[in-house]
């Protein structure tokens, strides 16, 4: 089950969320916000709502994939509780660039947009 999520502002999309739940786990696919939006909060209110959709479904843990280079996406996972659990060799392309595979468990979470 997949659910995208986005955010408008003047009928522009400016920040999208793309994850999904299978079996017992919840994966976030893709986050972005358009680089004239970014640090603005848009993607805090994206990562919120994933992980409350998390808990919706009842998953212990929520897992997501970065590019080691993003250290943006990797504060804002941190912040939220991420750790790294392993690594995926040249999982980007074009460029072999290595992705960080986090995980946090679900237990305890608290919103940080509001």
């Amino acid at each position: 089950t997949n659910r995208y999520r986005g955010i408008e502002v003047d009928g522009d999309l400016v920040a999208y969320a793309i994850y999904g739940f299978e079996g017992d786990v919840f994966h976030l696919m893709n986050l972005a916000v358009a680089p004239g939006r970014r640090r603005e909060g848009l993607a805090k209110v994206l990562m919120d709502d994933f992980l409350a959709e998390a808990g919706t479904f009842g998953a212990p843990d929520a897992w997501l994939e970065v590019a080691v280079d993003n250290e943006a996406a990797r504060g804002l996972y941190e912040a939220y509780g991420f750790d790294v659990v392993r690594v995926r060799r040249k999982y980007y392309q074009p460029g072999d660039i290595d992705a960080l595979v986090m995980r946090r468990e679900l237990s305890g979470y608290q919103p940080l947009s509001r």
